[in-house]
């Protein structure tokens, strides 16, 4: 029997803030003590911050440095997502679950604390980006990868996609994927059904 599944991005969708940037703030402020470490990750946001690596690089090196993250670092960041919620979207997936449907948060964030972030939003499957070390190629769960590993899993779940919900055009590879697609329209969160 196949079930209905609604797919729900993180970042500017189910929180309204960035979560990537939330992470490395609780990272800087856990290695505040620990000198060199604290130098390496600045290095790496700085060169970031001035363009002279890519976003997805910055990203790969500090997840393979400084992951898996402490226990009491990604409840931080989780509990500073839950304040940040968009209340529409959260809303919606209530409805959803309520209704049956399976939950899926999908998003470019890593595995290292999206999946909490899936945990206390209640939903039940999270496809993110994996550790660098973690066996799996390593890549940012964005655009067509999100897309693909969102269908896969409906396939081995026996899921229909039929709601996807985003803020972003990377995301339009899952949007045009759905049967229903819903824009959360920024700063303000509403919901746009496309």
């Amino acid at each position: 029997m196949t079930r209905k599944a609604i797919a729900v991005d993180l970042d500017g969708t189910l929180c309204l803030r960035n979560t990537f940037n939330i992470f490395l703030r609780q990272l800087v402020y856990a290695h505040r003590f620990r000198l060199l470490r604290l130098a390496e990750l600045c290095a790496w946001i700085g060169a970031r911050r001035l363009r002279l690596i890519s976003h997805a690089r910055m990203k790969r090196h500090i997840l393979g440095r400084f992951c898996p993250p402490s226990p009491a670092l990604v409840d931080s960041v989780v509990d500073t997502v839950w304040r940040h919620a968009n209340p529409e979207v959260t809303a919606l997936v209530d409805r959803c679950r309520r209704e049956g449907y399976a939950t899926i948060l999908a998003t470019a964030a890593p595995e290292a604390y999206a999946s909490a972030i899936a945990r206390r939003f209640g939903l039940e499957y999270c496809i993110a980006t994996p550790q660098p070390d973690s066996g799996k190629a390593w890549g940012e769960a964005r655009g067509c990868a999100k897309r693909d590993a969102v269908v896969r899993l409906a396939e081995e779940k026996s899921l229909v996609l039929d709601i996807a919900v985003s803020d972003h055009a990377d995301d339009m590879p899952l949007l045009e994927a759905a049967a229903t697609a819903i824009l959360v329209e920024l700063p303000v969160g509403n919901l746009r059904r496309i």
